[in-house]
């Protein structure tokens, strides 16, 4: 299958040599939403919307002051880290390191993102996801990007996304 829907997104991914739904895979690690692979690399796919109960009451005013707060927030970083963590150690523990390079997106399922703080979320996760060679048993080159539905669909037109 390669037709998947995460929080009322639908990706199509039929044009990817594979594709994986791949938090169901590996629940009990944590990892990213979808693991695809093409001819450039492989993409590794988070969806991510906020929840209340990770923004501080204080915080929460409107829908778009507490998207940002989270954004804003140390805890949304270490989250997303830790989902290309969990990838990265399934991947190890069961012999299938990648050998391609890997972009990871950020696929963030909200109201439209200013440049600075896209900016410094994708500064912050670069910083994070730096591959030690010395401590890692695979060396692999990373990219990220942050993008929502109007971003994705025009910078991956072969793998089209919408909201249903």
């Amino acid at each position: 299958m390669s037709v998947f829907v995460e929080s009322s997104i639908e990706f199509d991914f039929s044009q990817a040599l594979s594709s994986q739904k791949f938090d169901d895979l590996n629940a009990v690690l944590g990892s990213v939403d979808f693991v695809v692979l093409d001819s450039a690399g492989q993409l590794w796919v988070e969806v991510k919307s906020w929840a209340k109960n990770v923004i501080p009451a204080h915080r929460r005013g409107g829908q778009r002051r507490s998207f940002v707060a989270k954004m804003k927030s140390k805890e949304f970083p270490k989250e997303l880290r830790t989902k290309f963590t969990g990838t990265c150690t399934y991947l190890t523990l069961t012999d299938n390191p990648p050998k391609e390079p890997i972009c990871y997106v950020m696929f963030l399922e909200s109201l439209p993102l200013d440049s600075a703080l896209r900016t410094r979320l994708m500064d912050r996760m670069k910083n994070n996801l730096r591959a030690n060679p010395a401590k890692s048993p695979w060396v692999y080159p990373i990219s990220v990007a942050v993008l929502d539905v109007a971003e994705w669909n025009a910078r991956l037109t072969e793998y089209p996304a919408r909201l249903i």
